[in-house]
């Protein structure tokens, strides 16, 4: 066993980062995001492989004693990542495709708050799957945000490894996502409120009037102000050599005063992210994400694969109410884009594309999950089994897009503009306009 702390931390990074790149290899194989090999890199080294079939060498490497301070390392890393998140989101790109993306985002979170109210009724009344005292409103509330959820990241990468980020679907599939991570990220800090008073109408209404003004503060006040403060940095070259450290400086005090008010910390290095100027965005994002993707994210899935008990899943009822959960994600995410993209004028298959990227999860879900887990808003088993949707609604994104992307029904410029469908799996090209739409 390993008593330096310093050296048992090395000891745990290096692992991370050496099982992460085995399971990449493996990924890249079958056309997967990177994020997904490091989901299961975290399960592999977590109890419900390594720990079961090496208890030893697992409790060598991952002392339980080590948890809370590599808890505390995962939770900083998504702090800088939450951040790198907001800095990514173009919001001129908002702006310019908010009409049909905003009614495919809104379907994203109506149709799977609808859906999870039964199914959290279910899982709530009949199988325990929530901690004692855990009212059923804060349950559902948070079961319902998690099948809301849209992992913004993996369907930038998914569309970034298939060249698709500038077409129509793909600006149409990002700027959705992007306004689905902001009113999800709302619904968090709006679940955080309500289970930190439950008992306690007040301090939940005063919880969410101080993130409204956050946002508010956020938009109207900071976003202009690192306008006019960064460019100072075109005439002075000691704000242009550190202002990397100043933006990362308020970002971090950003997280400490959503933290303070009552909502996670993750929220509010999100929100700043989203004020930066996008020309020193990119910059600082190109500095920050080799760190962030080597080292910060796979000690985040570690720490989520320790917590996740494979175990808990081998009985036909757990295999059972996992499928059932993950259904119900499919159909509301899914099925309510679908929809939601199809009544806006694509065509059915592009409409089913859009809805198979809004459908993956990804680290997005896996940040919620571990909230809720702190929280104790959720058990140990339904834990596990939310991370397993996780991954399947996550793995079929890009097999399922690419599916539909190649049907000979798909076009690049496949808006309808108003006319009726064509049927019998043809298109006449030369009805649909050609759009020239650039993400920046």
């Amino acid at each position: 066993m390993i008593h330096n702390p310093l050296t048992l931390l090395f000891a745990q990074i290096l692992s991370i980062i050496a099982v992460s790149l085995l399971f990449s290899l493996a990924v890249m194989k079958v056309r997967q995001p990177r994020v997904i090999a490091e989901i299961m890199a975290g399960i592999f080294l977590g109890p419900s492989l390594v720990g079961w079939l090496a208890p030893s060498l697992s409790q060598a490497i991952f002392p339980s004693e080590s948890m809370p301070s590599l808890q505390l390392l995962s939770q900083f890393s998504l702090v800088i990542f939450m951040f790198c998140v907001g800095l990514h989101l173009n919001i001129e790109q908002l702006n310019g495709n908010k009409k049909r993306s905003s009614v495919i985002s809104i379907a994203g979170i109506v149709f799977p708050f609808v859906s999870a109210l039964p199914t959290a009724w279910y899982l709530h009344r009949y199988h325990d799957l929530a901690p004692a005292g855990v009212t059923f409103t804060s349950f559902y509330l948070f079961f319902a945000v998690c099948l809301s959820i849209t992992a913004f990241p993996v369907l930038v990468r998914i569309l970034t490894d298939l060249k698709e980020t500038n077409s129509q679907l793909g600006v149409i599939s990002i700027t959705a996502a992007a306004f689905d991570d902001a009113i999800g990220w709302c619904g968090v800090s709006l679940v955080i409120s309500v289970v930190n008073n439950q008992g306690n109408p007040w301090g939940a209404i005063l919880t969410f009037v101080l993130t409204l003004s956050l946002i508010a503060g956020m938009a109207f006040v900071v976003r202009p102000l690192m306008h006019r403060l960064l460019k100072l940095t075109d005439h002075y070259q000691w704000l242009r050599e550190n202002s990397a450290a100043f933006l990362l400086g308020l970002a971090i005090l950003s997280a400490w005063l959503t933290e303070l008010i009552g909502i996670h910390a993750l929220f509010g290095a999100f929100a700043f992210g989203m004020t930066i100027p996008r020309e020193h965005a990119e910059e600082l994002e190109n500095k920050l994400k080799v760190l962030i993707s080597s080292v910060l994210l796979p000690l985040f899935f570690a720490y989520t694969g320790l917590r996740t008990q494979v175990g808990f899943l081998l009985t036909p009822e757990a295999l059972l109410l996992t499928a059932l959960i993950t259904i119900v994600a499919c159909c509301g995410k899914f099925g309510g884009c679908t929809l939601a993209a199809r009544w806006s004028g694509l065509s059915w298959p592009d409409a089913a594309a859009v809805g198979s990227l809004m459908n993956s999860r990804g680290l997005m879900e896996l940040v919620v999950l571990n909230i809720g887990l702190d929280l104790g808003v959720i058990s140990d088993g339904l834990f596990t089994m939310m991370v397993a949707m996780t991954l399947i609604t996550t793995f079929m994104a890009s097999p399922l897009f690419g599916y539909l992307k190649n049907r000979k029904t798909y076009s690049e410029n496949s808006f309808l503009d108003n006319r009726e469908p064509l049927i019998a799996g043809t298109r006449d090209n030369s009805l649909c306009p050609v759009y020239e739409i650039e993400l920046d």
